[in-house]
């Protein structure tokens, strides 16, 4: 049990109305300047209450007899702990599950706005403890602070300056590691408070573990810490802009070349095994990740269509491809202003490749009646690019024999693939109650896979021109 009476603790109380909901103790003598004889007073009314914040000095902590307990020690960055730059020694003490709890933790947004309160007064993040919620928390920091900076010399170097320690001597134990894989360990003794330690690693390596003892004693403990080696930058360098008005919907659009170029800034560090560790983990995010992008629009939301295309064709991209059986039909609900509208927003960025497939009909005469009836409806804002920029809207229109029925757009960059399903043509999406839905990265990598070499094979398409 930690009942010292001989210690000062701050106390810090949380109350909604009359109801404690958090009880905080911090050991007083760890902050120096923290006036003795002052009591902290803020309050603020929501909707469902009165949130109240005490805050002032306690000589005793409160008998903890026959309550359920958990004792440890928190790292710099654990859930539990409220310091920013400290580790501690702590203790929980659990008590029955009082009314406001179940209340609390079955309503988010009273939760939220409990837990903002405790973050903006004590730094204890509720939302990542929301068990904590009627208990009671006791932390003793451990004295020691300290700061790693990547040595400005040698970017396999390591330069550690303590801020406060209050004991020595201590023994530093550091992990070296590269995409979790520990590549280094190097172990300090350290007497003289005043030095600053720079530690070689020797190897290239990209996040830090560092832990301070004293005897067997741990005292400091920060892990996975990161370092920026150097900044690979992704400029856009932007070209003549055309600014064009939507005729279904009250909006204009800038369509521009706009290429990227790469600037790295600090140090190289790059090699093959970097290469391929980064691109594993990327790769393995993508599999694990289940926050795709999914958008239900209801009947006559085409302007909600057109912000949901602007965000898929303003990312960073080489190429976009848009299998749509029925892209160049002008009978769709929005008729020959919708199709326009539709070209407007796809072409955005002139700079990006833009291959549009659609059914087509097998006889040369219909296929070609066809697309110059499309063609003079967009011929328009084709003349107004070429004008101004002399360039091109950036599409090549691809008509394919082979019948398909879903609609797809992809998003390639770098190798990557980014695939949306999408529920009903483009130039009539958001007229019906209709979806985007993104695809997992394997998925829309074998869908894409799937139809250009079946839908958009060259023994079954024809190109129906660059424009």
């Amino acid at each position: 049990m930690m009942n010292g009476d001989d210690e000062k603790m701050i106390q810090q109380l949380f109350f909604l109305n009359d109801t404690i909901v958090l009880s905080l103790y911090h050991d007083a003598n760890m902050f120096d300047d923290y006036p003795q004889n002052k009591t902290y007073n803020q309050s603020k009314e929501t909707e469902f209450g009165i949130l109240r914040f005490v805050e002032k000095i306690y000589q005793t902590l409160p008998s903890f007899d026959g309550v359920q307990e958990i004792n440890g020690f928190l790292n710099v960055g654990h859930q539990k702990n409220p310091y920013t730059s400290l580790s501690c020694e702590f203790s929980e003490y659990f008590y029955p599950k009082i009314e406001v709890s179940s209340i609390l933790l079955n309503e988010s947004i009273k939760f939220k706005t409990v837990s903002d309160f405790v973050y903006e007064w004590s730094g204890f993040r509720l939302t990542e403890s929301p068990y904590s919620i009627g208990n009671t928390l006791v932390f003793r920091a451990t004295g020691v602070d300290l700061e790693p900076r990547l040595n400005r010399k040698n970017n396999k170097a390591v330069d550690i300056t303590f801020i406060k320690l209050e004991i020595l001597p201590v023994k530093i134990f550091l992990k070296f590691k590269l995409a979790q894989i520990i590549v280094r360990t190097r172990y300090i003794d350290l007497a003289d408070r005043d030095k600053t330690l720079t530690i070689d690693s020797e190897k290239i390596w990209d996040s830090l573990d560092i832990e301070v003892f004293s005897a067997d004693k741990l005292i400091y403990a920060d892990y996975n810490i990161y370092f920026v080696h150097s900044i690979n930058l992704d400029i856009g360098v932007l070209g003549p802009e055309v600014k064009t008005s939507l005729t279904t919907d009250e909006r204009s659009v800038s369509l521009q070349h706009i290429s990227h170029e790469s600037s790295q800034a600090g140090a190289n560090i790059n090699n093959d095994i970097v290469s391929y560790l980064y691109k594993e983990k990327l790769y393995a995010d993508s599999l694990a990740s289940s926050k795709r992008q999914f958008i239900f629009l209801g009947k006559g939301e085409t302007s909600y269509a057109f912000d949901a295309f602007t965000e898929i064709v303003k990312q960073s991209m080489d190429e976009l491809w848009i299998f749509d059986p029925y892209f160049i039909s002008l009978n769709a609900p929005g008729g020959k202003n919708r199709v326009s509208d539709i070209i407007k927003i796809l072409a955005q960025n002139l700079s990006v490749k833009k291959k549009i497939i659609f059914e087509c009909n097998a006889d040369n005469n219909t296929r070609n009646e066809d697309f110059k009836k499309f063609f003079a409806n967009i011929n328009p804002i084709i003349d107004e690019v070429k004008k101004k920029t002399g360039g091109s809207l950036g599409f090549e229109f691809i008509g394919t024999t082979k019948h398909f029925h879903d609609r797809f757009i992809f998003v390639k960059q770098k190798g990557n693939i980014d695939g949306y399903l999408v529920g009903t043509s483009l130039n009539s999406f958001g007229e019906n109650y209709s979806t985007i839905v993104q695809l997992e990265a394997q998925g829309a990598a074998m869908v894409f896979n799937k139809l250009t070499s079946e839908v958009s094979d060259a023994s079954n398409t024809v190109s129906m021109g660059k424009f």
